[in-house]
């Protein structure tokens, strides 16, 4: 177990992605604290989690709020007196027509995509500089290095993170805080199931063909699944990356090569 005894936060772990991460985080020995704005499905990962024999507690948290924030970090503490790593999982996405898009969408974007991750690292860290150090993880996207059409603004919100991870990453490195992104590329989930119907309906196509075209543009023939995201995720939070910092990996089957 490579991460027996830590203490890991992850946000959105209530499903999807999270969810995955979470499990597998519990799976090396972590005590994790599985943050979501939807308390039911935080409690049910937990839930799954202790049934495995795992350490887990769910919290009900909207990563857009500094008070929920604080107290996320308060609860984790009380309950298992540190934090050793935070996974800032929780995110959006709108698929649209740039023309289309209001300032309320760019705003609902910016705050749990940008502001979400400045929050829950900006306390995460200060915590971690009481025990000697530790390890940020950023869910980014490829989309924070490439351009696509209809999603303006999830593009722009995951560039804001890859500068996020760069710069906290060269400011934390001096306290022992490791900070690094990892950038999925298209992942089966519940949420791209959502996204490719909008896209869809947007290209005048089906879903089915869409999902078709995307695997033709993979070299390793097949879409994402969450645990890949996952294990790329338990080595930057193990000490086999103690060395590394400020990065962000593509975990896209060669898509972005």
């Amino acid at each position: 177990m490579r991460l027996k005894g830590k203490i890991a936060i992850v946000t959105g772990g209530g499903s999807g992605i999270g969810k995955s991460i979470s499990m597998a985080l519990a799976k090396e020995g972590a005590k994790v604290v599985v943050a979501d704005v939807d308390e039911k499905s935080a409690k049910n990962t937990a839930t799954e989690i202790r049934d495995l024999q795992g350490e887990a507690l769910a919290v009900r948290a909207d990563v857009t709020s500094e008070e929920d924030v604080k107290m996320m970090l308060k609860e984790s503490i009380d309950k298992y007196s540190g934090i050793d790593v935070i996974v800032n999982n929780a995110g959006i996405a709108h698929m649209g027509r740039f023309l289309d898009f209001t300032e309320a969408d760019f705003n609902r974007t910016m705050n749990v995509n940008v502001k979400g991750m400045f929050l829950c690292s900006k306390y995460a860290a200060a915590e971690m500089l009481k025990h000697g150090g530790g390890k940020i993880v950023n869910i980014a996207s490829v989309a924070g290095k490439s351009g696509f059409p209809y999603e303006t603004l999830y593009c722009a919100s995951k560039w804001a993170v890859i500068g996020l991870t760069k710069s906290m990453a060269a400011e934390l490195a001096q306290f022992k805080i490791n900070v690094n992104a990892v950038c999925p590329g298209i992942i089966e989930t519940d949420l791209l199931s959502r996204l490719l119907r909008k896209e869809a309906e947007l290209k005048h196509t089906t879903p089915d063909k869409l999902q078709q075209e995307f695997k033709k543009l993979i070299p390793l023939g097949r879409l994402g699944r969450p645990d890949d995201i996952a294990k790329m995720v338990i080595f930057l939070c193990s000490e086999d990356a103690d060395f590394i910092t400020g990065q962000a990996y593509n975990v896209d089957g060669g898509e972005r090569l």
